[in-house]
């Protein structure tokens, strides 16, 4: 390795830490809203307006180092979601919530590898 790299690198460190929690908090947030988009998409119908009462929180964790944000059913619906995803001795599991989980997670990921590169010079 030589010593441009090394200084290269120490600069988007410098930067990572002058940004990084504008641009994380970002991306959590981007990523949140592609995620629940993709579960809205993904959850059964035919549980009246289940798909239509997914939710977002807001970024929490942020003093602490570790954003996140909470992603899933409303108070009044989400109680019943369990039932059409992990099936019932009368109805078969659809797994939606797996299924969306992996469908989620390349565009999640691109969204946080583009706002890293934002960020740095990578």
């Amino acid at each position: 390795m030589s010593i441009a790299g090394i200084e290269s690198m120490l600069k988007n460190i410098d930067k990572l830490q002058g940004n990084g929690d504008k641009y994380g908090r970002e991306a959590v947030r981007e990523g949140a809203e592609v995620y629940a988009k993709v579960l809205s998409k993904n959850t059964a119908n035919d549980m009246g307006d289940l798909s239509q009462s997914v939710e977002t929180s807001g970024i929490k964790g942020a003093g602490k180092g570790s954003l996140e944000v909470d992603v899933g059913y409303d108070y009044q619906t989400g109680w019943r979601a369990h039932f059409p995803n992990d099936g019932t001795v009368y109805q078969k599991p659809q797994h939606f919530k797996e299924r969306s989980t992996e469908e989620a997670r390349e565009p999640i990921q691109k969204i946080f590898l583009d706002k890293l590169k934002g960020v740095t010079d990578l």
